[in-house]
Order: structure tokens, then C-alpha cells, then sequence
């Protein structure tokens, strides 16, 4: 999940947090409400967009998390996410 959450979130310029779709549909089936969803989702990613969220938090500190985010759509395009763990280790055969 994590490598998945640092690969499709994004905080724009504006202060809109943009969290796929799938996220919501799993925030729900978790009963986890959007309050508390912005806490999930920075304590899953890497510190740059940890505090690219929590500046956004800040600046509209008046605004309910629903007014922060944004949805992005399901995309039915195929990627591959690979763990870094994969990627340090070298493979011997």
C-alpha cells in the first residue's frame, strides 16, 4: 500500500490533495473518515510529500478535509510498483 500510495498521491500548488479514487472506496469499507484519512495516508509515504500534506493542512487549517481533497479517477492503466527493498539487493542466480 505504501508504495502504491507514493506513486498516485499528489499536492498541488493550490493546496488540493490528490488521492486516487480506490483510496476513498477503501477509507469506506475501513470506516475510516476523512478526518482521520489524511493521517492514514501521511504515515504511509515519504517524508517530502508527508510535509507537502501537512503544509496544505496548515494553510487551510479552516477547510474540512473534503474541501482538501480531490479524487482522482480509476485508471485502468497497468503499472508495475516495485519495492525498493528489490532493487538494493543484488540478485544472484
Amino acid at each position: 500500500m505504501r508504495e502504491f500510495l507514493q506513486a498516485n498521491v499528489v499536492v498541488n500548488k493550490s493546496g488540493k490533495v490528490f488521492i486516487p479514487k480506490l483510496v476513498e472506496r477503501y477509507s469506506r469499507e475501513a470506516s475510516i473518515n476523512l478526518d482521520d484519512l489524511l493521517g492514514w495516508v501521511m504515515e504511509r509515504v515519504d517524508k517530502k510529500l508527508r510535509d507537502s500534506i501537512q503544509k496544505c493542512l496548515h494553510r487551510k487549517s479552516n477547510k474540512k478535509p473534503s474541501q482538501i481533497i480531490e479524487w482522482l479517477p480509476y485508471s485502468s492503466k497497468f503499472r508495475y510498483i516495485v519495492s525498493k527493498d528489490l532493487t538494493d539487493k543484488p540478485w544472484r542466480v
